[in-house]
């Protein structure tokens, strides 16, 4: 049985015993789309956006890179759904993860594209409306032929390109973040570990909230194989727990980089 699968049941019993830990439940409730890249965007549509728990630079960003291949249309789902619970399930409250996803799920009628800007939440959806879930990276990547001639160079050096556990080994998604990324750069170096064995940023699982100093050591470790160069990782959330962790660095979500470029 896969570890995280593990780590969700016992802090489940853990919940249900009384024995939870509150910073766990403090980290799973901390709100999503308060800012105005979220609020700005009417309910319903047939492009949604679902922010999950990216940060307003990466939603605008995400915003206006859909409204460069053809998407300005955008909206966001009704009833206030704007993330699938996957925070919720490895807090150990999976009744109420569950009431989240299937919130977002409702909202889906008439949908022909829900962009998720978190693969945890594609992750969550995609069994159940396979025709209808997609990954940011994955809808641009589909649409490259419109992106990609739109972008310039912005960083004329290397970057180290580190693959989002969730997004990789989670979703398999590999090629699309490094040809969007590209163009952008003078060359995508690869870490030691990569795709199929990549590592972790420590963003997930709780760890910044449970275990702050070893969520940063692993974000330390995931970018040293190559010091003094830019990062960038297709993530929101990814990016935002290395950039804190690693402050000496330049850390970009690849959504951000893209929107910079165009």
């Amino acid at each position: 049985m896969p570890v995280p699968t593990v780590v969700a049941a016992v802090r489940a019993e853990a919940v249900r015993a009384g024995l939870g830990a509150a910073a766990l439940s403090a980290w799973a409730a901390l709100p999503t789309g308060e800012h105005p890249a979220v609020r700005s965007l009417p309910e319903g549509g047939s492009v949604l956006l679902l922010p999950g728990y990216a940060e307003g630079e990466s939603v605008a960003a995400a915003r206006r890179l859909l409204g460069a291949v053809g998407l300005e249309r955008l909206g966001r789902p009704v009833r206030g759904a704007l993330t699938a619970g996957t925070r919720w399930a490895e807090a150990g409250y999976p009744e109420r993860a569950e009431a989240e996803r299937l919130r977002v799920l409702r909202a889906l009628e008439g949908v022909t594209t829900l962009v998720c800007l978190d693969p945890d939440d594609a992750r969550a959806l995609a069994a159940d409306a396979p025709d209808v879930v997609r990954t940011l990276t994955e809808v641009l990547w589909a649409r490259r032929t419109a992106l990609l001639p739109r972008l310039r160079r912005i960083i004329e050096g290397p970057v180290l390109y580190l693959d989002p556990c969730r997004l990789g080994r989670g979703l398999g998604q590999y090629e699309a973040p490094r040809g969007l990324l590209a163009p952008v750069v003078g060359e995508v170096v690869e870490a030691t570990m990569n795709r199929a064995q990549g590592g972790c940023c420590g963003a997930g699982g709780g760890l910044p909230a449970t275990a702050p100093a070893v969520a940063a050591t692993v974000a330390r470790e995931a970018v040293a194989d190559v010091e003094g160069v830019p990062v960038v990782l297709a993530g929101a959330v990814c990016a935002a727990h290395v950039r804190a962790a690693v402050p000496e660095r330049e850390v970009y979500d690849l959504a951000v980089l893209l929107a910079r470029a165009l």
